[in-house]
């Protein structure tokens, strides 16, 4: 072999260990890849697991099922579509708190200061329909407000019970926006609509109000008060003080004040009132079951994956001696 021919060679072989090599990190590069994705896979379903044994976003689970006990709804915050207290959210918990067959008993535990009528109302009317089918207690227990449309869910329990610092009441409809037709009138834009219907566009708000707006929207309102005055009626019935001033006006009131006109039964708390009226003394709040990617996005799944990531990648502490 001549002399040149064996360079050739030595650097074929040398070009081939380097592919061969550069595959090779490829493998392990690809293998560690798939391992860190699996470890994370493994940490997020262990994370589930965890939480679902636990029943992070579930029911209270330290009650002792082989005594009475009562379910415990909540109504908190802003009463609306596409919210936690939408009659969509809230409907399952409703039914499947009066569904338990070992359950005595439904507490409403609300805090909230309204929202829309409709789905106050469809939560109303799931409650009476609920309380009609079972024969369970029903109480309404309010927090800081229940007050609105909160009131009207409430006027679906048998008692309702506040605390004397409780802001409840308001049993009035309201509907408030901006009008911009001056300032657009300042700039100089020009506001366009074509209607069919001279209806259409009554509502707008960039176009000046008019007589027969006003006059549209005031029927409206009256009819959603006089809706809202009907189901406070049929729930409340002769407990009602109707010659209370500014009953049916919006009026709100506090713990004691309410009691006195009817507005609502006594003061008093959840746990006694749960005890007093449904004879239990363990309550199980029932919650929303959440999916695993909000369970994992929680407070409870990060500092349990906290936990595990801690706890895998932990070496033994090195000592002096």
């Amino acid at each position: 072999m001549h002399e040149g021919d064996s360079g050739t060679t030595e650097t074929l072989t040398q070009a081939a260990l380097v592919a061969e090599l550069l595959k090779e990190r490829k493998r392990d590069r690809r293998a560690g890849i798939l391992k860190a994705a699996f470890f994370v896979v493994a940490i997020l379903v262990y994370v589930w697991c965890y939480a679902t044994l636990f029943n992070f976003g579930g029911e209270q689970s330290d009650v002792d099922i082989t005594k009475p006990y009562a379910n415990v709804v909540k109504i908190t915050g802003t009463i609306g579509p596409n919210s936690e207290t939408s009659f969509e959210a809230v409907a399952p918990l409703l039914k499947k708190a009066f569904a338990d067959p070992i359950a005595k008993g439904v507490v409403l535990s609300i805090n909230s200061p309204g929202g829309t009528p409709v789905q106050a109302s469809l939560i109303h009317d799931l409650i009476v329909e609920l309380k009609t089918q079972t024969h369970k207690p029903v109480i309404a227990v309010g927090e800081d407000m229940m007050t609105s449309g909160a009131y009207m869910i409430a006027v679906a329990a048998d008692k309702l019970i506040v605390n004397r610092s409780t802001v409840t009441g308001s049993v009035g409809v309201i509907s408030a926006g901006f009008g911009f037709s001056g300032l657009m009138d300042k700039l100089g834009i020009e506001r366009r609509v074509a209607t069919a219907g001279q209806s259409k566009n009554l509502l707008d708000p960039f176009s000046p109000q008019t007589d027969n707006g006003r006059a549209k929207q005031r029927e409206l309102l009256t009819a959603i008060h006089g809706h809202f005055i009907d189901i406070v009626k049929a729930g409340r019935g002769e407990r009602l003080k109707l010659d209370t001033p500014g009953l049916f006006e919006g009026t709100v009131w506090t713990g004691e004040d309410a009691v006195k006109i009817g507005v609502v039964d006594e003061l008093g708390d959840l746990q006694h009132s749960a005890k007093k009226y449904i004879g239990v003394d363990q309550t199980v709040t029932m919650a929303r079951r959440k999916p695993m990617l909000e369970t994992l996005l929680s407070g409870a799944g990060l500092k349990v994956m906290s936990a595990v990531i801690d706890s895998s990648v932990q070496t033994p502490m090195a000592t002096v001696q």
